[in-house]
């Protein structure tokens, strides 16, 4: 999110750029002891 506030700003300016967002691995091969940030990345991966 921080980086996200960052490079917002400018990118709206220009009216052009692209944010890019990659999952973890997590988003493969599941840890149950990080079940909430899998599911946000699978979410991302298959959407």
């Amino acid at each position: 999110m921080a980086a996200t506030k960052a490079v917002l700003p400018a990118i709206r300016e220009a009216r052009a750029g692209t944010l890019l967002y990659t999952p973890g691995v997590g988003s493969i091969w599941p840890d149950p002891r990080v079940a909430n940030v899998n599911a946000v990345a699978a979410a991302l991966r298959n959407w």
